[in-house]
C-alpha cells in the first residue's frame, strides 16, 4: 500500500509539473519552465547509471552504481582518491564484523542488496527535488529561523577519536501540511571540532523529515558540514553530496528503519560507530542491530581542516525544528516515563586520546546536558540501573512556552 501511495503521488505529481509549466504552482510552490528543466538536467547528474535497481516496499529505489563512479569521486578534493575498502585501524575495544551486512536486521536491503563491486545510490526523483525552495537549497538542512530550532543533548569535550552509540528506533509526529515541509524530527550522535564559520561536524542517526524524503517514516542519515560554508547532507535523494565513500553493497543510506518501537512494549534499536581510522586520519561509519555491526563507508580526511586531526566535543541526543505547534521529539514523551516509553540512547562510549573505547558509566559526570526549550522536550542522565548508565529524553512538543 505504502509503495502505491508514493508511486501514485509521483504520477500525479508529475502531471502537476507538466501542467505547472502554464500555471506556475507545483506541490504549493512556484515552479518555472526554465526551473524545472533545470532539475531535469542535474537529475542526470545524479542518477549514475545503474547495474542494478532494487525497489523497496515504501516505493523508494535505490540504484546499484560502479563503486569507482559513485558521487563522492566528483568532489574536487577527491578527483585522484584510493577508495579504502576497509579501515586499516580499530580502536581498541571495538569490534567490526566482517560477515555479510544483509544479517543486519532492519538495515540491509531485500534482495540480496547490490552485487559486488556496486554500492546502493537511492534514486533522486523530481518530486524531491520539487518541495525545495530552490534548485539551490535542493537536499540542505532547511534552518531559515534559529528561534524554530531546539535540542535535547548531552556533550562532552575533550580530545576524541569517535564514539559508539545505541539509540532506538521511534516514529515522532510531524506536521503533515504542504506549509511543514521544513519541519523535521532527529535522533543522532554529533562528533564535532571547530566553531562558527570553521565548524566541522560528522552526524548519523535517524530523521523524520517529508522535505527531504517525501514521507514521514523514520529514515537513516548521515550528515556533515565542512569548514566556511559548505553544508552537504547524505540523505535520501542527496547522494550527489560530494563527501561520504561507501564501501557497503546492502545498506542504503536514506532507507527506512523499521519496525519502530512500540510505546510500554517491544523496544528496537540502531547502533552507530563513527571513528577516526588512525593511519589515514579518515573518518569510519559503521551501523548495525543486534550483534550485527558492520562498515558503511568513510569521510575522507580531506573534507576537514579539524577533523582531520581530531574531535574536540562529542554529543547525543534529539533534535527538532519548527513552527508551534512543535514536532514531537523521540517517543513523543517525556524522560519521566521512563525506559520503554521516553526514547533512549544507552550503551554510549568514546573513543579517547589513546585511541581506546572508554564506556559512559565512567564520563557521565562530564558531561553537559542541554535543554533549549523544556516545557517541550528534556533529557537527562539514568545512573545505577542494571542496564548501565543511559540517557533518556525527548517529549511532546506541541504549544508549549
Amino acid at each position: 500500500m505504502a509503495s502505491c501511495v508514493l508511486l501514485c503521488e509521483a504520477l500525479v505529481l508529475s502531471v502537476a509539473i507538466i501542467n505547472s509549466l502554464s500555471s506556475g504552482i507545483v506541490e504549493g510552490r512556484s515552479i518555472t519552465k526554465e526551473e524545472y528543466l533545470q532539475m531535469k538536467e542535474h537529475m542526470k547528474f545524479l542518477n549514475k547509471p545503474a547495474v542494478k535497481s532494487i525497489q523497496t516496499t515504501y516505493g523508494d529505489i535505490f540504484d546499484c552504481v560502479d563503486i569507482y563512479k559513485q558521487p563522492a569521486l566528483d568532489h574536487p578534493l577527491l578527483r585522484n582518491h584510493t577508495i579504502q575498502m576497509r579501515p586499516n585501524t580499530y580502536p581498541k575495544g571495538i569490534k567490526i564484523n566482517e560477515a555479510s551486512s544483509s544479517k543486519a536486521p532492519n538495515l540491509a536491503l531485500k534482495n540480496g542488496g547490490c552485487p559486488l563491486g556496486t554500492i546502493p545510490i537511492r534514486r533522486t526523483q523530481m518530486y524531491d527535488m520539487v518541495r525545495s525552495t530552490s534548485l539551490s537549497k535542493f537536499g540542505k538542512k532547511f534552518i531559515n529561523d534559529q528561534s524554530m530550532h531546539h535540542y535535547a543533548k548531552a556533550e562532552i569535550k575533550g580530545q576524541y577519536y569517535g564514539a559508539r552509540v545505541t539509540i532506538n528506533l521511534w516514529n515522532p509526529r510531524v506536521q503533515g501540511t504542504w506549509k511543514s515541509w521544513t519541519e523535521f524530527s532527529l535522533v543522532q550522535m554529533w562528533v564535532v571540532a571547530g566553531a562558527g564559520n570553521q565548524l566541522n561536524t560528522i552526524e548519523a542517526g535517524w530523521m523524520v523529515y517529508r522535505r527531504i524524503f517525501g514521507d514521514y517514516h523514520t529514515r537513516l542519515f548521515i550528515y556533515w558540514t565542512s569548514s566556511q560554508t559548505t553544508i552537504i547532507k547524505q540523505v535520501a535523494t542527496i547522494c550527489y553530496a560530494k563527501d561520504f565513500v561507501q564501501v557497503n553493497k546492502d545498506i542504503g543510506l536514506g532507507g527506512t528503519l523499521e519496525p519502530v518501537s512500540v510505546y510500554n512494549g517491544t523496544q528496537t534499536s540502531i547502533t552507530l560507530y563513527v571513528f577516526q581510522d588512525k593511519k589515514d586520519e579518515n573518518w569510519w561509519l559503521a551501523v548495525g542491530s543486534g550483534i550485527w555491526v558492520v562498515a558503511v563507508g568513510y569521510w575522507p580526511k580531506e573534507l576537514f581542516n579539524f577533523l582531520n586531526i581530531k574531535a574536540d566535543k562529542v554529543a547525543w541526543g534529539g533534535e527538532v525544528y519548527g513552527e508551534s505547534p512543535l514536532p514531537e521529539m523521540g517517543s513523543g514523551h517525556f524522560p519521566s516515563e521512563g525506559y520503554g516509553k521516553a526514547a533512549y540512547i544507552k550503551e554510549i562510549q568514546i573513543i579517547d586520546q589513546s585511541k581506546v573505547v572508554r564506556d559512559f558509566d565512567l564520563l557521565h559526570d562530564q558531561c553537559e546536558y542541554f535543554v533549549d526549550k523544556p516545557g517541550c522536550y528534556l533529557g537527562y542522565p539514568v545512573t545505577q540501573d542494571p542496564m548501565g548508565t543511559f540517557i533518556l529524553f525527548g517529549g511532546p512538543g506541541g504549544n508549549c512556552s
